[in-house]
């Protein structure tokens, strides 16, 4: 089971890559690992600028982590896709992204972002029996859908290469182990 959701995972990496090849200068990719709670997670995003400073982002997202029940840890995997809007809220020095590019001083920026998500929860790798005395009593394997609300913050090494902070709160209406889960990482965003 993990060995096809993270096939998949990469596929959908793959077709972003594809896409985005043909949007120089107003696209950016960003590929970032970190922590959820209880374990960790990764997300890949591509960034379309809508104008100077505003971008629409399109992403997934696999996290792995443990949930404790009756001192027993129960393995969860979530994988989800998620398009969202984000609003540039700073900008030290650089008026838009085309002074940032013209300047070598390093930048910062901060986002503030809205959207949605769609994804899977698998609970103890989709198997109901926990060990012999205990029993998984709902859905072990469950599409999720809600939204997020979210951060990004970039350092600017230079015009095309940054470093990312992301971190992004996620509720699913219909999740199994909880409605609302955070997830935190730090990475690279590169410019195409």
């Amino acid at each position: 089971m993990l060995k096809k959701s993270l096939s998949t995972f990469f596929i959908l990496v793959l077709f972003t890559n594809n896409i985005i090849t043909a949007q120089e200068n107003k696209a950016a990719i960003s590929i970032n690992g970190g922590i959820v709670q209880g374990g960790f997670g990764g997300s890949v995003n591509f960034n379309y600028l809508v104008n100077k400073n505003d971008f629409i982002e399109i992403g997934v997202l696999g996290s792995f982590s443990n949930a404790e029940v009756d001192e027993i840890k129960v393995p969860i995997q979530l994988y989800a896709a998620n398009i969202g809007f984000f609003y540039n809220l700073f900008r030290n020095k650089a008026k838009d992204y085309s002074d940032l590019l013209a300047d070598s001083a390093k930048k910062i920026d901060l986002a503030i972002g809205i959207g949605g998500s769609v994804g899977q929860e698998t609970l103890n790798d989709n198997d109901p029996m926990i060990n012999e005395r205990f029993t998984i009593n709902s859905e072990t394997e469950t599409i999720v859908f809600g939204g997020f609300i979210g951060i990004d913050a970039n350092y600017y090494i230079n015009s095309k290469f940054m470093i990312n902070l992301k971190i992004n709160e996620f509720y699913h209406a219909n999740s199994e182990i909880g409605k609302l889960s955070a997830y935190a990482g730090l990475g690279f965003k590169f410019r195409l």
